[in-house]
């Protein structure tokens, strides 16, 4: 069976530091069959020191935190090493389920605080869940 594993391209966590974050999600789009790995790759440029996340979300759910930087090595089979050499942070499954069907965001900040404000998305090309949900 396969199941689609959407990826929305850039998502950018404005922490009030100007310009110099930016972040490159691929594939957009990526259809796996069950059982199969899954990979997603994001590769960053921030000017400090980079503060990584992935993000999930479910069709008609909203957004949950999936994996971050510091603290989550692993959750529900999904891994993320942080490569600072190729500035990269990919999202790895080894055995992909049904329930992973869904958006994934990776997202970088220089800064963290304890609630991150102000967070805007770059709109990409596909349609959101919200929407296909109505």
């Amino acid at each position: 069976m396969y199941f689609p594993l959407l990826c929305l391209a850039l998502l950018l966590l404005v922490t009030g530091k100007s310009g110099a974050q930016s972040v490159s999600q691929t594939p957009e789009k990526l259809l796996v069959p069950e059982g199969s790995p899954l990979s997603l790759n994001c590769t960053y440029k921030v000017s400090g020191y980079p503060y990584l996340f992935w993000h999930f979300q479910p069709p008609c759910e909203a957004p949950q935190l999936l994996l971050k930087e510091h603290g989550q090595e692993e959750q529900k089979g999904f891994s993320a090493p942080h490569n600072t050499s190729e500035t990269s942070f990919h999202l790895k499954k080894k055995i992909s389920e049904v329930g992973d069907s869904g958006l994934y965001l990776c997202a970088v900040s220089d800064t963290v605080y304890d609630q991150v404000l102000g967070a805007t998305q770059k709109p990409g090309k596909t349609q959101s869940f919200t929407e296909l949900c109505q």
